[in-house]
């Protein structure tokens, strides 16, 4: 029973030379936890109440049923047993017995394992007369789990001091879970949200209340799930002493969510939810396109005047666009006149015009001459926004204007990341 005791609560170790699949060489069944031994989670030991339960020869079979007493712990059953004396050479398997567990639909047998979890399938475990099969949380409070073991072979003295020369008995242990279906009292959940729309991107808290219904009081135990539609957002998630459970999140697309908090249930108390309708609105996120110009256009002569069409696009995910102009001349002396920018918004976009250089001061790029930047901040107060640039140059000599859009993403903290792309015009 100890031995059964203590493997039941074993953790899972996850470092060098361990991470596993359960049974191993490296860490056996796991790390002794005395912590989650003595949890205060119920046991189930369905096979240790007497009459003592043993078996007299092969082929018998014993069905045990417990419940699951929580939802947002694992379940875990252990199977152990003493063997006869066995030979020296060879096997020393003289009592074999096979565990399987059935929660719904599935099947698990006894040391059949991925990694730290039981899975279906498998073969039955004849070489160890310790067999567990562990279960994730998630398994929902009242499940009923039948807990099958059975005789594969008796062939020798299990349970000496009777008159029976083969036999064998065993020790079972449930880990959350309880012999008999355990009444709850109903629940309600209710869920709020801190921000209702918010803006995408930015954090929004998910607050559910669970109160016991037969009483009106808040439940102290147990925990909450918070699902957006089938997707998890926060899974079991402790309530406190007024029946609170929060989750925050910020990687809500935009649109319509339903968002669900499921109180999981707890000992004595069924599980309940409550739904809300979120809805997330799109920040400005905006793309740079611009006509392409051909022909002689491409060149601009001594006061020849180019009209330009930019047009930008709310897709729907960061805040503004900058649109810059840049007059490159390709000359010989150094007589040279500002250009010139001009740029509207006939939809409602608010435009701000800068010049990032300084009459009078060139420096030379690729060859070429540049002789004046100007840029403009694209505030969208709509998704879409075409953007008219008339562009003159007034210099002596002929040269060839560029333009330049750099899509910009602003976080909340203000800082950008852009990403650029080049049309000569």
């Amino acid at each position: 029973m100890v031995k059964a005791y203590l493997t039941n609560s074993a953790c899972y170790m996850t470092g060098v030379s361990a991470n596993d699949t359960l049974p191993s060489n490296s860490q056996g069944m796991g790390m002794m936890n005395l912590g989650t031994a003595f949890d205060g989670i119920a046991h189930a030991s369905p096979a240790t109440r007497c009459p003592r339960t043993f078996f007299g020869a092969t082929g018998e079979v014993r069905n045990h049923t417990a419940f699951v007493a929580v939802t947002g712990q694992p379940v875990r059953i252990s199977l152990a047993w003493v063997d006869a004396p066995g030979p020296t050479s060879g096997s020393s398997i003289v009592n074999n017995l096979n565990l399987s567990v059935t929660i719904g639909a599935n099947t698990y047998l006894g040391h059949v394992f991925t990694g730290a979890h039981s899975v279906t399938g498998g073969t039955a475990d004849a070489v160890n007369n310790l067999e567990s099969v562990f279960l994730p949380a998630g398994i929902g409070a009242g499940t009923p789990i039948l807990i099958t073991v059975t005789a594969a072979n008796i062939a020798g003295e299990g349970v000496p001091g009777n008159a029976d020369t083969t036999d064998q008995d065993y020790a079972l242990v449930v880990y959350n879970a309880t012999p008999t279906a355990v009444a709850a009292d109903p629940t309600t959940t209710t869920v709020t949200s801190s921000v209702n729309p918010v803006p995408k991107l930015q954090p929004v808290t998910f607050t559910s209340t669970t109160l016991n219904a037969t009483t009106s009081n808040p439940v102290t135990a147990g925990t909450v799930s918070f699902t957006d539609g089938a997707t998890a957002i926060c899974s079991f998630v402790p309530v406190n002493g007024s029946g609170v459970a929060t989750c925050t999140t910020s990687a809500l697309s935009a649109g319509p969510h339903t968002i669900t908090a499921n109180y999981n249930g707890d000992v004595g108390l069924a599980g309940s939810n409550g739904t809300l309708n979120q809805t997330v609105t799109p920040i400005v996120e905006l793309a740079f396109t611009s006509a392409a110009v051909t022909g002689d256009n491409n060149r601009l002569d001594p006061n020849d005047c180019n009209a330009l069409s930019v047009t930008v696009t709310n897709n729907g995910g960061a805040t503004g666009t900058l649109v810059s102009a840049v007059l490159q001349q390709q000359h010989t002396g150094r007589q040279h006149q500002p250009a010139q920018l001009g740029l509207s918004g006939p939809r409602g976009g608010r435009l701000r015009q800068q010049s990032d250089a300084v009459p009078g001061v060139h420096r030379q790029q690729h060859g070429r001459w540049i002789d004046r930047e100007l840029h403009a901040d694209v505030d969208l107060q709509r998704r879409r926004l075409s953007v008219g640039g008339q562009f003159q140059f007034a210099g002596r000599r002929g040269g060839q204007l560029c333009i330049h859009g750099n899509a910009i993403r602003r976080d909340h903290s203000g800082r950008r990341d852009s990403h650029s792309r080049e049309q000569r015009g």
